[in-house]
């Protein structure tokens, strides 16, 4: 992606949630959400500003599920 990409999920039920992402190095870039939130369908989206191009990964939690993906950044 070049100017911002979409990260999307699903919540069955209402859980803490935590999405951050993280440089190639392991190093949090930015917390994206850090909250409780109700059932439903959200998308944010990530739209770097400072960061230079390269590999990134977030991290999705909520409740006892776990998700990393990755995600290439070109400027």
């Amino acid at each position: 992606f070049k100017a911002g990409t979409n990260i999307r999920y699903t919540l069955e039920k209402t859980a803490p949630v935590k999405l951050v992402i993280y440089n190639s190095m392991g190093q949090q870039v930015e917390t994206l959400v850090d909250a409780v939130q109700a059932p439903g369908v959200y998308v944010y989206n990530w739209a770097p500003k400072s960061q230079a191009t390269g590999v990134y990964f977030y991290r999705w939690q909520a409740g006892g599920v776990k998700e990393v993906k990755k995600l290439l950044l070109v400027k």
